[in-house]
């Protein structure tokens, strides 16, 4: 879930691209200056190259001086005054959309993240509703009374838990009955060959420790390492791979 390790993360991801993004403005800055201050080859006047020099020092000083905000007594001259600044107003303008674009970004990060916390939640629900299924509409006994998981006390619980069931509603979040066909069903099939499980279907009545460490194997070992399910998330979320430890913390 959402905790202050996710934060810290992604405020030190975040901090870090905007750093990246101010290096960079400051170099484009600095090209933008040494690009304009060049001799007029097509120039019909006679061209100093080592007074285009001298300007472009002097304008390069002026926007390391300006950017770091330090005050300078030296006259500079026209010209490189007026580079110094446009290449200034370039860096701020541009690192500011960096900053907002930067923050935006993880904003939304942190959001999806959430929202994939609480389908996964819904997983263990969807889960657990279609180990009852599967229990009623077999046939035959092969001795896995898989309708315990519905009785698991931690997915009872999140099932009764209004703030969780407020939240899926609000954010439009579910697993649709074709995604029950196609992915739920299937997917319930490889839950029944594990080991884990098949003993924890072996008692009818479990401990809370026991209930726990079921729901903890299921998210760990089960969901985030079946390929089906790791490709579905995938596709909602490029970053899925590192943000699957996050939504299993």
């Amino acid at each position: 879930m959402l905790n202050r390790r996710t934060l810290r993360i992604k405020a030190m991801q975040t901090l870090y691209a905007i750093h990246q993004a101010e290096r960079s403005n400051y170099q484009l800055a600095q090209d933008f200056i040494v690009e304009t201050l060049q001799p007029d080859l097509n120039s019909m006047e006679r061209q100093d190259p080592e007074r285009f020099e001298g300007l472009r020092k002097l304008a390069l000083m002026q926007l390391e001086e300006s950017v770091n905000k330090k005050e300078t007594e030296e006259e500079l001259p026209l010209m490189a005054r007026q580079v110094a600044t446009e290449a200034l107003n370039f860096y701020r303008q541009k690192t500011q959309q960096d900053r907002l674009r930067f923050v935006r970004d993880a904003t939304n990060s942190i959001e999806h993240i959430y929202d994939q916390y609480l389908t996964i939640l819904l997983l263990l629900l969807e889960l657990a509703d279609e180990a009852q299924l599967f229990q009623e509409r077999r046939y035959l006994d092969d001795g896995l009374n898989t309708k315990v998981l519905a009785n698991n006390q931690f997915i009872q619980a999140l099932r009764q838990n209004t703030t969780f069931e407020n939240e899926v509603i609000r954010r439009n979040l579910k697993w649709t009955e074709e995604d029950r066909v196609q992915y739920i069903r299937p997917f319930f099939k490889d839950v029944r060959q594990d080991e884990t499980f098949q003993k924890y279907c072996e008692k009818n009545h479990h401990t809370p420790e026991e209930d726990a460490e079921l729901v903890m194997h299921l998210l760990k070992q089960v969901i985030f390492k079946n390929e089906m399910i790791k490709t579905i998330f995938d596709e909602q979320n490029l970053q899925w791979s590192e943000d699957k430890d996050t939504c299993g913390a």
